[in-house]
């Protein structure tokens, strides 16, 4: 146990920025024990990949020193896949996040706008919001309101929050609070302006996802619509002028290619599609 651990520690120091990830990404464990666990699943998913690729192995074929060092390799790249899968999780889940908390934030700014307005003190209104359905941002706020409830200054919270959150937009609206706070100034005013903003860099992720579905409309024509029709004429026509003989096989590779290709393709379009809460 003890040389494991000196082996995590060790390994701990190649990831720098995984404890903060893990903060971001609210996962409650430490770095060591989070890489722990990743090099214990990693290794578990090697040992069944190499004991299955053996057992295909003794069934379809013999079991002599190339499929053996054969079915190393794939467990070696098991365990690598694995391993950087466990490693990438706290990025993903952040991501995530991010887009959740850009969906929202410009409900939650409209909710405190229109209560700050109506003359509620600001505390009332951010347990408000961290008694709503907002995703993170509730969460957030409740962490934030707890802090505020234990004796920490309002403005200390506010910042406590935008540093643990790994939304640059989400924490340049909590400093323009906070700094309002500080500074004295009308707070509804700055949650005006800063709504504004919102739905300004809103509309233009809009108009720039607009300007950009007509060109990718036309790759996916030309791509999956124009040219697997003539391919398959012209293989077809190859086959009865020559002598040439195309596998009924292959046809069928290049239907599930082309599958496999669009869903990729319209994956990506999704992802570019702005994060955005009507």
């Amino acid at each position: 146990m003890r040389k494991k651990s000196k082996f995590i520690k060790k390994l701990s120091k190649l990831y720098p920025q995984l404890k903060l990830e893990l903060q971001q990404a609210d996962i409650e464990l430490s770095v060591e024990d989070f890489l722990a666990r990743a090099f214990f699943f990693s290794t578990l998913i090697s040992v069944l990949s190499f004991f299955l690729f053996i057992f295909l192995i003794k069934m379809y074929s013999t079991l002599d020193l190339r499929n053996f060092l054969l079915a190393i390799f794939f467990s070696v790249i098991f365990w690598l896949l694995s391993w950087f899968y466990h490693t990438l999780y706290p990025k993903l889940k952040i991501a995530r996040k991010v887009k959740e908390i850009e969906r929202t934030l410009p409900l939650v700014l409209r909710h405190m706008l229109i209560k700050v307005r109506s003359g509620i003190p600001l505390y009332e209104v951010m347990v408000s919001i961290s008694n709503k359905d907002y995703g993170y941002i509730s969460k957030e706020f409740k962490k934030c309101v707890s802090e505020m409830n234990a004796g920490i200054p309002q403005t200390e919270a506010l910042e406590n929050m935008a540093l643990r959150n790994p939304s640059m937009t989400f924490r340049r609206v909590i400093w323009q609070i906070a700094n309002s706070l500080r500074s004295g100034v009308d707070i509804s005013t700055i949650l005006f302006n800063i709504h504004e903003n919102a739905l300004r860099e809103q509309r233009a992720q809009l108009r720039k996802y607009g300007s950009e579905l007509s060109p990718l409309s036309l790759v996916y024509m030309i791509l999956f619509v124009v040219i697997p029709p003539l391919f398959t004429a012209l293989l077809s026509i190859l086959t009865s002028i020559t002598k040439i003989s195309v596998p009924t096989f292959v046809f069928y590779l290049i239907v599930i290619f082309l599958v496999f290709a669009q869903i990729i393709f319209l994956g990506a379009i999704k992802g570019r599609r702005p994060n955005i809460e009507v």
